[in-house]
């Protein structure tokens, strides 16, 4: 009631003052009067309506009062506030972790992993409900896996870590399955750790767990190489020669085989395959290399060979004591090793130096040979013959032995090859006044009483020896030395080897004789003079001026031992060997071996 009166008696003053307003208007009265009666009708229906009573909220209630979202997800929350037709139907939301999730009007929003409540309390009171929110990882999917190897070679027994790496770098689950191929070969850890274990070949395969996505690396097992070596380590060719070099590798079975051949010098040698092929003269360098870095060297001379050696003598005539230098001449020029090896095939008779040098030593025929030392065998040899060195007063006319240059006389040769010289009996030493059996040394009185030199047991003694002995030849005991009666043998060397001319007056002075010229070779301006100086028999000299007796050291044995052989030059015309008594008195004309 006292809200009703409350109500009325503004109305009651509202109505005064319209009334009022309305008389002092300028309106008709008719005009007024609907006026009035219409402000009448709106105060009467305003005093008959009542004010209603207040709802309040009594519950509220939630649709789920524990949801799961992923990052990034939304869900609306739905509030049923009871009773239905509460006066205020308005909802307050609010969340106890914003950083998880966060709510506004009911839409939950999922920002990140956690737990979060979601609150709904009614806006009149103080009633409310709860949701709890849990907000997973959002799950993002590998796309991609990649190895920090693709391809990787291992020794045999030797291990090595891959590394995968998933894309994007923020796919939720990172774990890497690993497997091989072919175990035998290579396997792998679960941490990515290859090791190898027998030669050949594997795939290693990293995988995501679904094993939708996949990287593959090739694994290669090998045993390389530890060392190599060249056999020979050194080689000489001659230009266009090849030589096959032989290549060990350690170990036997290391699976490289790829061999890198290599010459520092090509213009003096290459190399095809390990076949030296020598090109030009000089020294090179033949490599080995493996694809690990083993090396091996064999050091190649390309040598042009000696084609050819002369020397400027093929024989040579010494004397005892005598030196003499070869001219030698290598071809060709550019040969890379032009000494040589002397030798001397009896050094005894003749030596040879390092400079070609040929030094005479004794009495011989050596052969002296200079051979190439490349290798190439080229040689050229001079036969040297070494003679007795020329004793005073004799010629060499290039004959086996040496002639003396004039006759003989007790106290030695001559002085002038035009001298007769002094008369000897064979086998006697001295000359003497008479030459008779009857004082010839070697018999009793006559011819056949010889007690030397006798084949003939009619002759006396016999001995059988036919060669005057030294003790026996004249020239042996007067000059000495070597020197000694001719043989019958030397005498026809002379008559062979020689041009024998007559001449009435020897260099003018006056004495006839024989000029013996040599016909050898080198020695055809060398002669003796034999002059003619006649034989003694008794005390008379018979012939002299005429006729020439020289004696032989020989012995007559075929028809009586009481003669010896002699050469007899009769007025010039004939030269021949004869045979006379021992006894006479003859010239000698010494030789010397």
């Amino acid at each position: 009631m006292l809200a009703e009166i409350t109500l009325i008696s503004p109305l009651l003053s509202l109505f005064t003052r319209f009334v009022y307003i309305c008389f002092h208007t300028t309106y008709t009265l008719d005009m007024k009067l609907r006026m009035i009666s219409l402000f009448c009708l709106i105060l009467a229906t305003l005093s008959c309506e009542r004010e209603p009573a207040t709802i309040a909220v009594s519950g509220i209630m939630l649709d789920n009062s524990f949801i799961e979202l992923t990052e990034g997800e939304s869900y609306t929350l739905k509030a049923t506030v009871s009773p239905h037709n509460a006066d205020n139907q308005a909802v307050i939301w609010s969340s106890d972790n914003a950083s998880v999730a966060k709510v506004s009007q009911g839409v939950v929003q999922a920002i990140a992993p956690g737990t979060a409540t979601i609150t709904a309390h009614a806006e009149d009171g103080g009633m409310a409900d709860k949701c709890v929110v849990t907000v997973n990882p959002k799950v993002i999917p590998a796309q991609g896996i990649s190895l920090n190897k693709k391809v990787l070679s291992l020794e045999k027994g030797s291990s090595e870590t891959l590394k995968a790496t998933i894309t994007p770098e923020n796919t939720t689950n990172k774990t890497i399955t690993w497997r091989s191929d072919t175990p035998s070969v290579a396997t792998v850890s679960n941490d990515g750790v290859v090791t190898a274990v027998g030669v050949g070949t594997a795939s290693i395969i990293a995988s995501t767990e679904d094993g939708e996505i996949t990287a593959v690396c090739e694994v290669s097992v090998i045993i390389s190489i530890s060392s190599l070596s060249i056999a020979p380590n050194s080689l000489s060719l001659k230009p266009g020669e090849t030589h096959t070099l032989s290549l060990t590798v350690t170990p036997s079975d290391a699976t490289e085989n790829d061999i890198t051949w290599n010459s520092d010098k090509p213009s003096v040698a290459t190399i095809q395959k390990g076949v030296v092929i020598a090109i030009n003269s000089g020294t090179t360098t033949i490599t080995a290399t493996s694809s690990n870095g083993k090396s091996a060297t064999c050091t190649v001379s390309v040598i042009v060979p000696v084609s050819g050696i002369r020397f400027n003598k093929t024989s040579l005539l010494l004397y005892e004591g005598d030196e003499y230098t070869l001219t030698v001449t290598v071809t060709p020029d550019n040969a890379a090793n032009k000494s040589l090896k002397w030798t001397s095939s009896d050094e005894s008779v003749a030596t040879v130096d390092s400079n070609a040098k040929v030094t005479a030593k004794s009495k011989g025929t050596a052969t002296i040979k200079g051979e190439a030392q490349d290798g190439s065998g080229e040689y050229d040899s001079c036969v040297v013959t070494v003679k007795a060195a020329v004793p005073p007063g004799a010629i060499d006319l290039g004959l086996s032995i040496y002639w003396a240059t004039s006759n003989l006389g007790t106290s030695g040769l001559c002085a002038n090859p035009k001298d007769y010289g002094d008369y000897f009996a064979w086998g006697e030493t001295a000359p003497k006044e008479t030459y008779d059996w009857s004082n010839y040394k070697w018999c009793a009185g006559s011819y056949n009483t010889l007690t030397k030199y006798n084949t003939r047991s009619g002759d006396g003694i016999v001995d059988n020896k036919t060669e005057l002995e030294p003790e026996d030849d004249a020239a042996r005991v007067i000059l000495g030395g070597s020197w000694r009666i001719p043989t019958d043998a030397d005498w026809a060397e002379l008559m062979g080897n020689c041009t024998w001319t007559w001449t009435r007056s020897y260099n003018g002075t006056g004495v006839s004789g024989m000029i013996v010229t040599s016909k050898k070779k080198g020695y055809m301006d060398k002669s003796i003079f034999l002059p003619d100086a006649g034989f003694k028999q008794g005390s008379n000299l018979h012939s002299a001026g005429n006729c020439s007796y020289y004696w032989t050291s020989s012995l007559v044995t075929k028809d009586s031992s009481r003669f010896a052989w002699y050469i007899d030059v009769n007025y010039g015309y004939f030269v021949w060997n004869y045979s006379g008594g021992r006894y006479m008195g003859r010239s000698v004309r010494p030789v010397s071996d």
